[in-house]
């Protein structure tokens, strides 16, 4: 069994990705939590699960964190934007966000 890394819940912190498919850009997806090898996010834009994407995520406007990434999963909510997870392939986080 694979130990996962403690996901941190975060406030005003935001996500720019790029499609590598592409090259579609989107900013300012909202981030619900992150760990050192990965983040939970919102979206109203369907992504497919094993997709790559270039994200830079900033805390409070500040860029914390640049990486190349892999949708890895997704959970679909009926009343509200989708719920996606992205693994960090190349960059893991040194430090997690908190929610200060």
């Amino acid at each position: 069994m694979l130990r996962r890394d403690r996901r941190t819940p975060t406030l005003n912190t935001q996500l720019d990705l790029t499609r590598l498919s592409n090259e579609q850009q989107y900013h300012k997806l909202p981030v619900l939590n992150i760990s050192r090898g990965g983040l939970c996010f919102s979206s109203s834009i369907a992504f497919d699960v094993d997709e790559r994407i270039q994200l830079t995520v900033f805390k409070d406007e500040e860029k914390i964190h640049h990486a190349l990434g892999r949708i890895c999963y997704c959970t679909d909510q009926e009343t509200a934007d989708n719920i996606y997870g992205i693994s960090f392939l190349d960059n893991y986080l040194k430090q997690t966000t908190t929610q200060k």
